[in-house]
């Protein structure tokens, strides 16, 4: 006993291991819920003892706490009693073909014995269990994993070298012992439960024993929760709630018999919440990795056998996520002794079971592995020991994509590069088939299928333009849902302060009557916290200014109007520009050199849809009455090409007024919060989060173009596509005359939409970006558009 006594100073960590689920995996992963509560019990009124290999359903859903839907697997100790012969107790979920009669969950022997286990539960909500050999049975339940990752819970496994030992104590018969289990030291103050391993050293080897664990305050319900033969030890893994009348503490009862000594361990805890990026979901599967029984290869005396787990026959490989494993492990002794399971890199030092020669026992622990994947056991006894590892289900932590580029994340850089930068985007060993990293990257969205046994690369190109670039990865599972998430952004140019700037209307350019003044970097875009403002002569540089608007704001452009312009007028025109450049510490202002144009009689306006003209197309004034020039808005017109003439094509819809919209609640930050909803041409729901808004303002446009493109496309590739869509939507820009118009520019607006499950139930990704997409031109759209758009 002093022996155990120091395994149990020493606190090695509990481990097992899984491999090759046999059977598929047999739910999804869940988050942990704690309950307690009793869920069946044959011997209670109308029920019978357990008949011999008989398979018995029991209903668990709905009852014990668990809730009547939404529920993967269960965590249950089970007990025999009231037998005469050994035998063993499998169990699986209801439903299967074969259920598992391979895995035992307890090997019992002449009297009551207590095991722990975690099953998956079949569709109609119950699970199934079959006894060998005349027994009564109890399930208890400590508590539920939800299906998929919907609630607080992630398991956390506790590292070497913070396991918490509690310190050796003897207690009598119906006596009770509380202690703390580190709550805000070992494990987090808001931890929802506390995983343990639980030793007992039996002092009465006349009398049979059992005792209870509960939260401290919580009182014991007087049920056996876990039992041993008479002057037998015994180390039992159990789940304790951890609510805040327990301050922290856990409280062992002793039945009405006998007296033992008892150590327990904390070897991992579940969180409150579903956000720590350390808490691992469950996925249950029954398996058996490795079995000395059939391969005749008993561990020997103080023999260590390392065990490969991750990768290994269907388990998810290193680099996956998976951290922590659920086994049960049975042991045939030759001699009296104990088991130890650990990490394969951690050392031994604490008992997981202690058994008595030639009596079988089944071991359950949730477990962690060493890096490597692999744990290993030890045989602490003199004698052979023969060894099932049984695998029930593990934890795995989704991995966040790796992103890496030659600009720092967060960084900002003034020179803005000739050429193409091309980062790279990394995703993690695939738990299961069916994963995906899909990439979003400023102009497009990409995916590829990621290996279940190596990781995945991806190179993603960023264009040589002055703004910010923003790369978001996700990992995506079968059914299409992010289960990880990684962001990277840089910002390119900004220094405004020593850039070219690129004024509209251009130096000499004859300008309509209702130009706009504006200006912008060279391939680069004012940021949003700049300040500009306009200047405007008439006759010469040095005359009264005409104009002097105040310091604007968003649009940073200023609409002229015909009753303050004249035909056949020079004027000469400047701005201020105000804000921190990139690079600086200081606000500083700046004026940008004086440019000069003059007007004519004409008028500019902008017609949507495909006019198949080329450029500098001359078509007569005559033909757009019908369109009411100027006043054309998108909501009115569109022109069509018909035999030559040009038309006015009502068929159009117009958007929708009163869009759907949700809006921004002013506690929301995040980049990804959704902003914007509405319904798009071909019926779909369009979500824009604020990343989307962000970097189609970067194109010179905003939300409401969005919107406009998508609701008027008059092209959509890949209509009806269950990923991403591409909506076009033409601006021609067309001078009109007293004799004719000319076709001066057209340009192809495209909204990129990814249809892609992700955030809330129900919602997709949206909007990735709107840009101008025309060959040889930037991706930065001309004034003109956004205002013809933007109605």
């Amino acid at each position: 006993m002093v022996a155990l006594f120091a395994l149990v100073a020493g606190m090695l960590t509990v481990q097992a291991a899984p491999a090759r689920a046999e059977t598929a995996a047999t739910g999804s992963g869940g988050l942990f819920v704690p309950v307690q509560g009793r869920a069946y019990a044959s011997a209670n009124p109308g029920g019978s003892k357990m008949a011999p290999n008989a398979w018995r359903p029991v209903q668990i859903l709905g009852v014990a706490g668990i809730p009547a839907t939404g529920v993967s697997a269960v965590q249950v100790t089970l007990t025999a009693n009231n037998h005469d012969v050994p035998g063993k107790l499998f169990i699986d979920k209801t439903g299967v073909a074969t259920p598992n009669n391979t895995i035992p969950s307890l090997v019992y022997t002449d009297t009551t014995m207590t095991g722990t286990t975690i099953v998956p539960i079949g569709s109609d909500g119950r699970i199934q269990i079959m006894a060998t050999a005349v027994t009564d049975i109890i399930v208890d339940v400590q508590g539920y994993y939800t299906s998929g990752n919907t609630a607080a819970g992630g398991y956390v496994p506790i590292s070497q070298t913070s396991l918490n030992t509690v310190p050796a104590g003897a207690i009598g018969a119906g006596q009770t012992m509380t202690f703390g289990v580190g709550k805000g030291s070992v494990i987090p103050a808001n931890a929802s439960a506390v995983v343990l391993n639980v030793i007992e050293f039996a002092q009465d080897t006349t009398a049979n024993g059992w005792l209870n664990i509960f939260p401290a305050n919580s009182g014991a319900d007087g049920r056996s929760q876990f039992n041993w033969p008479a002057g037998d030890n015994h180390v039992w893994t159990t789940t304790v709630n951890l609510p805040a009348s327990s301050n922290g503490n856990v409280t062992i009862a002793m039945g009405p018999r006998g007296s033992v000594t008892i150590a327990a361990a904390v070897i991992g805890y579940y969180t409150a919440t579903s956000d720590s990026p350390t808490a691992g979901a469950f996925v249950p599967s029954r398996a058996t990795v490795a079995n000395t029984r059939s391969s005749s290869t008993p561990l020997a005396p103080s023999e260590t056998r390392v065990i490969k787990i991750a990768g290994v026959n269907g388990v998810p490989a290193v680099g996956s996520g998976i951290s922590s494993v659920a086994t049960n492990i049975e042991l045939y002794p030759t001699s009296a002794g104990h088991e130890e399971t650990y990490p394969s890199d951690g050392q031994p030092g604490l008992t997981q079971q202690a058994f008595m020669a030639n009596e079988p026992k089944t071991a359950f622990s949730i477990t962690k592995l060493g890096p490597d994947g692999a744990v290993k056991i030890r045989n602490g006894s003199g004698g052979p020991l023969h060894i099932v590892v049984n695998i029930e289900g593990w934890f795995i932590s989704p991995v966040e994509p790796g992103i890496s580029c030659s600009y720092g994340n967060g960084s900002e850089t003034a020179a803005i590069p000739s050429t193409i930068t091309w980062c790279t985007v990394t995703g993690p060993v695939a738990p299961s088939a069916g994963y995906q990293l899909v990439t979003y990257a400023n102009y497009n969205v990409e995916s590829v299928a990621l290996s279940q046994s190596s990781t995945a690369s991806k190179m993603v190109a960023i264009a040589p333009e002055g703004r910010m670039h923003t790369i978001t990865a996700q990992t995506r599972t079968a059914d299409d849902d992010v289960v990880a998430e990684s962001t990277y952004s840089f910002r390119l140019g900004g220094a405004w302060n020593t850039q070219e700037m690129v004024p509209s209307p251009a130096m000499g350019e004859i300008a309509p009557l209702n130009t706009r003044l504006a200006i912008s970097p060279r391939n680069d875009v004012l940021p949003e916290n700049v300040l500009v403002r306009y200047t405007l002569r008439a006759g010469t540089p040095s005359s009264e200014p005409i104009i002097r608007t105040e310091w604007l704001t968003g649009a940073l452009e200023y609409e002229l109007s015909s009753d303050v312009m004249a035909v056949g007028q020079t004027y000469f025109w400047s701005a201020e520009i105000q804000g921190t450049p990139v690079g600086a510490t200081m606000p500083t202002t700046i004026t940008t050199p004086t440019w000069s144009f003059s007007t004519d009689e004409s008028v500019v306006i902008t017609v949507l849809g495909e006019l198949n003209l080329p450029a500098n197309a001359t078509v007569q004034a005559s033909d757009l009455e019908s369109l009411n020039v100027p006043e054309l808005t998108l909501a009115q017109a569109q022109i069509e090409i018909e035999g030559g003439d040009i038309s006015f094509d009502p068929t159009l819809p117009a958007p929708s007024s009163t869009p759907e919209q949700l809006e921004l609640t002013p506690a929301a930050a995040g980049p990804y919060d959704v902003l914007h909803s509405w319904r798009s041409k071909d019926g779909k729901t369009v979500l824009m989060r604020r990343e989307a808004v962000r970097k189609t303002i970067e194109h010179n446009l905003d939300k409401n173009v969005t919107r406009r493109v998508t609701q008027s496309a008059t092209k959509i590739l890949g209509a009806g596509s269950t990923t991403n869509q591409n909506y076009f939507l033409n601006a021609n820009n067309i001078q009109c005359y007293v004799w004719g118009c000319v076709i001066k520019q057209a340009v192809s607006v495209k909204a990129l939409v990814d249809y892609r499950r992700a955030g809330s139930p129900g919602q997709t990704f949206g909007v990735v970006t709107t840009y101008c997409d025309t060959p040889g031109k930037s991706r930065i759209c001309p004034n003109y558009v956004k205002n013809a758009l933007n109605k």
